[in-house]
């Protein structure tokens, strides 16, 4: 068990040092996620865009009413989860606009 407890305690060790990035850390993965979502939309935008020019179906216009209705109707939930993914100023400032809830 000595060998385990070794590697409990080194763990527990790296996170404690580690937990002054978690902010930064939170926030630049939620940019990335958010970056690739737009690539993807950009990337899926322009192939439906070169089967519209062929008299292709309107998959790109579906999908952004989809994305759209789905922001809108779960806006706030949104603005908190990604105020609470980030933290700090960013989460007082969602609470400002939305209000203690």
């Amino acid at each position: 068990m000595g060998m385990h407890a070794d590697l409990l305690e080194a763990c527990t060790r790296l996170a404690d040092a580690l937990q002054g990035w978690y902010g930064l850390v939170a926030g630049g993965c939620a940019l990335v996620g958010f970056g690739m979502a737009g690539c993807s939309l950009l990337a899926l935008r322009r192939h439906a865009e070169e089967r519209a020019a062929f008299g292709g179906s309107s998959f790109w216009q579906g999908t952004t009413h989809i994305l759209g209705g789905v922001l809108c109707i779960n806006i706030e939930t949104f603005m908190r989860a990604l105020g609470g993914t980030l933290g700090g100023p960013m989460a007082g400032l969602v609470e400002t606009l939305l209000g203690k809830g």
